[in-house]
């Protein structure tokens, strides 16, 4: 959609809504299209989420409004839904207009040396996979298909198109198979990171919930690592992330073998949506293939007492057996 129309159906709808036009300013997403809603008159801003060109975005739009009114209900922090395409007669595609919260970003409070507020933000992030974990998996008026349904294949079909079905990318691919089978699986965020969980240093709330879904605890856990990691984090960061979890239920040994092999799933995964997204993601994807093999090859893939690989990097302190 040109940047123009989007813009002026954007203000169709505040207009309809709320009665005036408010100045827009476009956020960062990966799939849809979202925008920050700034009003005069004393309105609080908003945030805006439309379904973006892919064929499934329709669908996750609508799946969040879901999930987001699910979880509230539960006491999960999230954004509050103030309006759908459901109030609105005629709307053209799917939208959702909710709250705009507070503060910034976990990474950006992290990166920013705001200690305080990066020590407890880890620390909540953590705790919070027991969180989400507790509520129902069918408190969610939404169908909710296993974790990675098919991804597995769909990776390994880019790997082998790359010429890239090698160790130690072939030895995860083919262990991350057999994480599927695994019990106890719960309610995950399905994409969870830093960059999702929003703070004011006082308060902490969980965003973009197109792709929650059924999952294991420690799937979810592995990806947090995965992106402090990938996206310039600190020791201290997966430190606390750990810790943060720990609190509730520390982790066995065995537990650490899965994390271990969860994160590099994460990692491989993620390389291979990016071989196939263009030359800008194609060049990211090389880069974290050496950064991969680098942590892979630097510690030994041995059979833990789980049966997964230990892929554990150098200097992780709270992980260490």
């Amino acid at each position: 959609m040109a940047v123009r129309a989007l813009n002026d159906e954007i203000g169709e709808i505040a207009r309809r809504l709320y009665g005036v036009v408010p100045r827009l300013t476009r956020l960062a997403s990966n799939n849809n299209f979202v925008f920050r809603l700034d009003f005069e008159g004393g309105l609080s801003p908003k945030v805006i989420k439309l379904a973006g060109s892919g064929e499934r975005a329709p669908g996750s739009v609508r799946r969040e409004q879901d999930a987001l009114r699910a979880l509230s209900k539960h006491g999960i922090d999230v954004p509050a839904v103030e309006f759908t395409q459901e109030d609105l007669p005629g709307a053209g595609q799917p939208f959702t207009i909710m709250s705009l919260l507070p503060g910034t970003t976990l990474e950006e409070a992290c990166k920013s040396l705001k200690a305080p507020w990066a020590e407890s933000g880890c620390r909540w992030a953590g705790a919070f996979v027991h969180r989400i974990g507790a509520v129902p998996p069918e408190a969610l008026p939404i169908v909710l298909p296993a974790q990675h349904q098919d991804s597995v294949g769909y990776v390994r079909r880019s790997f082998e198109a790359e010429s890239m079905f090698v160790p130690p990318f072939s030895t995860i691919l083919d262990q991350a198979q057999r994480l599927e089978d695994l019990p106890g699986r719960r309610l995950i965020h399905g994409d969870y990171a830093w960059n999702q969980i929003m703070t004011d240093g006082r308060s902490f709330a969980v965003i973009d919930w197109e792709s929650v879904t059924v999952g294991h605890p420690l799937s979810m856990l592995g990806r947090a690592v995965a992106m402090i990691r990938e996206y310039g984090g600190a020791q201290d960061h997966l430190d606390w992330l750990i810790d943060g979890y720990q609190q509730q239920r520390p982790l066995s040994q065995a537990d650490r073998h899965e994390l271990h092999l969860w994160e590099m799933w994460h990692h491989v995964g993620c390389m291979g949506w990016k071989f196939v997204c263009g030359p800008d993601h194609r060049a990211h994807a090389f880069a974290m293939a050496e950064r991969v093999k680098k942590w892979a090859t630097t510690m030994s893939l041995e059979r833990g007492p789980s049966g997964d690989f230990d892929v554990l990097a150098a200097g992780w302190r709270s992980l260490k057996g």
